[in-house]
């Protein structure tokens, strides 16, 4: 480290060029000064702001400084993370129990300050709010809520290109956060968007709101994400009507939110990644891709009732056409999954796929036909000659199987020894593909 600082610029930009990890940035910018210019761009590319009883200063002062004009880190700031605005709370419910106990004068003034801090953050807040990821508690309060909603208004924020929403409420709270609806964002320029309804169904009605307002909007929008909820028609809403008019979709997750007709999905062109968790029969989705001859990429399904016809209809279509990077089926979809259906995925469609196929998890709810005996050599083999396979999860009875990714083949290596029911994870491997079920909401610029 003493020869950092003699090393001339291009060697200092090559080495950081080299490290990838934030934590190691972090480290490595105060070992010289030139190190600390060099790394700024990166490490502030990503700032978290965590403002809660305990750690009000630090919070605040981050505010200042974004709120500053012309400051010199807004610019390099493409991701603000909001964990928390809430000075009256502590993230821990113990220590906010005991924070009173353990300093009764800090207590006892407690309340003129958290005024103060409030008072200073809602302040600050407005001027500094760049790109956002944010997840809202019931701790959060609505003024602050309020503030950043109008901030959201505003065509200052037009450059946001990737947005979420959730706001969970604190259990059992049945009176609405929202007396009336507060601004609703101005986004215009999204790419990707995910709503995430809360389980509490009297505050569901915002999130529709919210949702079918930005779908209106939108002209480029190629990514949603509308997560799994409790109540399947809670924010239908003609959701998949709206949708239905951006046809530059091609990553979509719908969560059980959703009844009715869904061949509307083969209104999208370019659709390549499909997620859903369906709750009824869905086979004529299917018929409706093939006829418009969409093929996707990406498939990940979930059924939670059972259905036979659903997977007559999906068999045969993936079995339509090669290419599959990701297949993930899960739930009762597979109860219905006969000796005949085992040896036709095995044999016949495996094999379309298994030079892209890089992500495969088979996981029924409980075991069916194919856990009764032991697992055919035919079937391993099938899986093995998928050479770029990174991710493999598979639920069986009467075996476990064991899957690495060795620097000898590209592909998974498996064996099998006997053992008791269990469902196999490949852990050790490396490189997943990426899966768009985004569990953290998020908005970046």
């Amino acid at each position: 480290m003493p020869l950092l600082p003699s090393l001339p610029n291009e060697l200092l930009e090559e080495v950081v060029r080299y490290v990838e990890r934030l934590k190691d940035r972090k480290s490595l910018r105060r070992t010289c000064s030139r190190l600390a210019l060099f790394l700024r761009p990166h490490v502030l590319q990503e700032v978290t702001l965590n403002i809660y009883k305990g750690n009000i200063e630090p919070g605040i002062d981050l505010l200042k400084v974004l709120a500053t004009p012309k400051n010199i880190y807004s610019p390099l700031i493409r991701t603000l993370y909001i964990d928390s605005l809430s000075p009256s709370h502590h993230p821990s419910c113990k220590r906010d129990a005991l924070y009173g106990e353990r300093d009764p004068d800090d207590c006892k003034h407690f309340g003129v300050r958290k005024k103060g801090a409030e008072e200073q953050m809602l302040a600050l807040l407005k001027p500094a709010l760049g790109s956002l990821e944010l997840c809202w508690v019931y701790k959060d309060s609505r003024e602050a809520l309020t503030t950043i909603m109008q901030s959201f208004s505003e065509s200052t924020l037009q450059r946001v290109e990737e947005f979420t929403f959730y706001y969970d409420p604190l259990p059992y709270t049945t009176s609405p956060f929202f007396e009336m609806i507060p601004p609703l964002p101005a986004f215009s320029n999204l790419s990707v968007l995910v709503i995430r309804p809360p389980l509490v169904r009297q505050w569901q009605d915002f999130h529709g709101v919210l949702l079918l307002h930005l779908l209106s909007r939108q002209k480029s929008l190629s990514a949603v994400h509308l997560d799994t909820c409790l109540h399947d028609d809670a924010l239908t809403n003609n959701a998949l009507e709206e949708l239905a008019s951006h046809s530059h979709i091609t990553h979509l997750s719908l969560g059980s939110w959703v009844k009715g007709p869904t061949e509307i999905l083969s209104e999208f062109p370019h659709l390549r990644s499909l997620e859903m968790h369906c709750p009824e029969e869905r086979g004529l989705l299917f018929l409706g891709l093939t006829a418009k001859g969409i093929y996707l990429r990406s498939l990940t399904w979930f059924n939670p009732v059972y259905g036979r016809h659903v997977l007559d209809h999906l068999l045969d279509y993936i079995e339509g056409y090669s290419g599959l990077e990701v297949l993930s089926l899960r739930g009762y979809i597979l109860e219905s999954f006969a000796n005949d259906n085992i040896d036709r995925f095995y044999r016949r469609i495996l094999p379309l796929h298994c030079d892209t196929l890089s992500h495969l998890a088979i996981e029924p709810e409980i075991g069916f036909p194919w856990c009764n005996g032991p697992f055919e050599l035919d079937n391993l083999d099938a899986i093995g000659r998928c050479q770029n396979l990174r991710y493999l999860s598979l639920r069986c009875k009467s075996v476990l199987l064991n899957q690495s990714s060795g620097s000898g083949s590209k592909g998974a290596q498996s064996s099998s020894s006997a053992a008791h029911d269990g469902l196999f994870k490949a852990a050790g491997i490396t490189g997943p593909p990426h899966r768009f079920s985004m569990h953290s909401p998020l908005l970046r610029a």
